[in-house]
C-alpha cells in the first residue's frame, strides 16, 4: 500500500478532498507526478474534468496548487 500526502492543494477542503482524489486516480496520476509546471497543468485539468474547480483563464494553472 502506498500512502499520498496532500498539502496545500485545491482538494484540502474536507468536501472536496473524496472528490479531488477519485479524479487524480481516474486521470493516471497515482505516481505523484505532480511538481512543476507539467504537475500543475496535470492537477488543474484533472480537477476542472471532474468539476471540482473552474478552470477559467489563469495562465499560472495555479488552481492545481491551491
Amino acid at each position: 500500500m502506498e500512502f499520498w500526502q496532500l498539502g496545500n492543494t485545491t482538494v484540502r477542503s474536507g468536501m472536496r478532498l473524496k472528490d479531488g482524489v477519485a479524479a487524480f486516480v481516474e486521470a493516471g496520476m497515482t505516481d505523484g507526478g505532480i511538481r512543476g509546471e507539467e504537475g500543475d497543468i496535470r492537477c488543474r485539468n484533472a480537477l476542472g474534468r471532474a468539476g471540482i474547480v473552474k478552470l477559467g483563464t489563469d495562465k499560472t494553472n495555479s488552481v492545481g496548487r491551491k
